[in-house]
């Protein structure tokens, strides 16, 4: 007994279908406005430690590699005693750490959403030899 996983991403919503000895036992959809709108903050918060990173490097102030919290204590350390500089960098960082929370709060929202759905339960009992297939195929 196989079963085969397909999955239809080319549309605003994931189609999903488990066929089991050729025939479609399951077939639903899971919206992708959660995972759209995540993966929009996690962009504008890469982009936006990047610009601090840049803005920074500008006044000599390498701001060593580090994500997350990391980032932002290196990046409030290198600005210690330069209030001129902090004045514009220090809102960048709470705009930063605030998209953060946003992309995080859409992170459990979409646990949330996962474990109510039926698609996640029917792909978590799956046997490991399921073949899963991406596109429209």
């Amino acid at each position: 007994m196989h079963q085969y996983i397909g999955l239809d991403v080319s549309l605003k919503d994931t189609a999903i279908s488990i066929r089991q000895e050729g025939k479609r036992i399951w077939r639903g959809k899971l919206t992708r406005t959660l995972v759209v709108a995540r993966s929009q903050l996690v962009s504008i918060s890469k982009q936006l430690s990047n610009q601090i990173r840049g803005l920074m490097k500008t006044f000599d102030l390498i701001v060593p590699k580090g994500a997350g919290r990391v980032f932002d204590v290196n990046a409030r350390g290198l600005l210690d005693g330069n209030n001129g500089l902090a004045a514009v960098i220090l809102p960048l960082l709470e705009a930063w750490r605030d998209i953060r929370k946003r992309a995080a709060n859409l992170d459990h929202q979409l646990l949330a959403a996962s474990k109510q759905s039926q698609a996640t339960k029917l792909l978590k009992i799956s046997p490991p030899r399921v073949l899963l297939a991406l596109g429209s195929a």
